[in-house]
Order: structure tokens, then sequence, then C-alpha cells
């Protein structure tokens, strides 16, 4: 019975979720407005992002004009629900997204290719708790927010089989990730499932960090993800896009106190938070993503595997995905 509990919550939450990515009726407000390209000229490749320091050499890339003339834009979006509908209804041809959300998105018939592999959360997601509360055990029947997205019901659900408890054990509350601290703050929940940069804001107003993606080592991972319809054409901007993904990362490697400010300000952190963010993320550059895209099957490809069954077993998907032909590492050639 406990076990139905479960997967019925979630998998009603995940309902819902899906019911918001059919929406376009607030599409208009969440995208910025493009002007039109001049006759003759193809628009410019959109790539939708949300505040999160895996993201990092895509943010040090814009402010160093790496992108400057290249075909290159950037649609910030506050949450990663957000990007998802964006790229879901064509507003964006280009997405950083969880692996889960990738798999989400590719059920429902978004016709998209994963080209890059981009990072590994390795703390940067977490579980925070107001004291004295100090584990998950104390958090039971309290009231926990949490973003209504794949990766939210993934973390949670992972965290939770970790710990030998169940979502029904705990109140949870749906709210975009930009919300959490205002909830927290207003008192209105005692727990919050949230990520970076939003984890550091919320340890400023003193929650307690009691779990975190560092204890999942290598299962969140986000990928670059394009649409089919623009990779059938000039791929040069998409070109552009991952030259400087790795000239980024190569100069945040190399001089990071130097390269600290201008994520800080991208973070909303100071310089030192900004750091301490990044390190909470496994960063790729091109030497292991081509590793992670050999063989057959590839590193790649297990791992979309194990995500897969995972989702589906626990009703975060509602049929098995045909990963074949999901991967096209075409900036790696």
């Amino acid at each position: 019975m406990r076990s139905r509990l479960t997967l019925g919550l979630l998998g009603g939450l995940f309902v819902l979720l899906i019911t918001d990515l059919f929406g376009v009726g607030n599409l208009q407000r969440l995208i910025e407005t493009v002007l039109p390209p001049p006759s003759g000229r193809k628009p410019n490749l959109l790539v939708g992002t949300n505040p999160w320091p895996g993201y990092a050499p895509f943010y040090l890339a814009r402010r160093l004009g790496l992108y400057q003339g290249k075909g290159v834009d950037f649609v910030e979006y506050p949450s990663t629900s957000m990007t998802l509908k964006a790229l879901r209804n064509g507003a964006i041809q280009a997405a950083a997204l969880t692996l889960d959300e990738t798999l989400q998105l590719y059920e429902l018939g978004t016709q998209f290719k994963v080209v890059l592999v981009l990072d590994y959360s390795a703390g940067a997601d977490a579980i925070l708790a107001r004291p004295p509360l100090a584990s998950l055990a104390d958090l039971k029947n309290k009231k926990i927010a949490f973003e209504n997205s794949t990766l939210g019901g993934y973390f949670l659900t992972r965290t939770l089989e970790r710990s030998r408890m169940h979502p029904d054990d705990f109140e949870l509350v749906p709210l975009e990730v930009d919300e959490h601290l205002q909830a927290y703050l207003q008192e209105k929940v005692d727990g919050v499932v949230t990520m970076e940069p939003y984890k550091t804001a919320l340890e400023r107003a003193g929650a307690k960090k009691i779990f975190s993606s560092k204890d999942l080592p290598q299962e969140i991972i986000d990928v670059l993800v394009v649409r089919e319809d623009w990779l059938a054409g000039d791929v040069r901007a998409l070109k552009f896009l991952a030259e400087g993904w790795f000239e980024a990362l190569r100069q945040l490697q190399e001089a990071p106190e130097q390269m600290a400010p201008l994520l800080g300000e991208q973070l909303n952190l100071n310089p030192k938070e900004a750091l301490e963010a990044v390190a909470g993320v496994q960063l790729l550059d091109q030497k292991a993503n081509l590793a992670l895209f050999v063989g057959s099957p590839s590193p790649f490809d297990q791992s979309a595997r194990v995500t897969n069954d995972f989702l589906l077993s626990h009703q975060l998907l509602s049929r098995k995905v045909s990963l074949e032909g999901l991967a096209d590492p075409i900036l790696l050639r």
C-alpha cells in the first residue's frame, strides 16, 4: 500500500507537470522579445538556460564576448520547467537540461538530439531544513517545498530511497525554484528540495543542508539538447556555442579568482559564494565528452538507460522511451 501511495503521489504531480508543458497561454511572458533578423539572414540560435552553476561556462562565454557576432543568443528562465515549456513549444532551439528532463520531453515526442554533456551535480542539488531540524526523519509530517519537475521528482525519490522514507511521510508543496527562498522566509515550509544558486541564498537565511547530490555521484547529469529542425541546416552557430563552452571552461579552470566576479553577477552571489557553488558541480570539457560518446553502448547510452528505467519504475515516465538516436555528438567531430 505504501509503495502504491508513493508512486501515486509522484505520478499525480508528474501529470500536472505534463499538462503545464502542453500549455501555451503564458508562454509569451516567459520569453524575451527577440527582434526579427534582417531579410535573408537566418535567425540567431536561441539557447535556453536557468540559473545553475553547472552552466557557468555559458555565462562566462557570454560575458567574455566569445559569442559576439556568432549567431548565438541566450534566453534565461527562472526555472527548468519554464525552459522545458519554451523548448517544447519552439520558442527556443536549444536548451541546457538535466538528462531526466530530456527523457521526459523525448517521451512527449519533441524532436531533438543530445549534443553535449555539460556537467554532473556533485553537491549543488540539496535538501535543506529549518533548524533545529537536522535530518529527513525530523522533517516527517512537515511541509517540504520542491520544484514540480522531473528533476525534482527524481532527486526527491532517490533521496527518500536512501533514507527508507516515502513521499507520503511529508506534506509536499510544489513551488517554482525561484519561490523557495520566499516560502522559507515566510515560514510556509520547513524543508526545501532545491539547487544552486538558491541553495546558497537559503543557507544565508539559516537553512541547513541535510542531503545533497554529492551523495548520488554522477546521477544528475546536465546536457545540451538541440531541436532536430535546427540540426538539419547550417550548424556553424552550434559549433561556436560548443567552442565558447570549452574555452570559457578552460579560463575558469586556469583563473577561477578572475572569473568569480563575473559568475557572481550572473548567479546573484558574491565571488566567494560563486566559486563555492561551482565546486558543487563537475564541469565537462571536450576530452570528457569524447569519452562519454565512445562505444556501443557508450557511457552516455548506459546512463540514459539507467535513468530511463528508474523514471519508468517510479511513474515519472508513462512509457519506456526508445533511446536509439537520442545522442548526436556532432559538435565533437
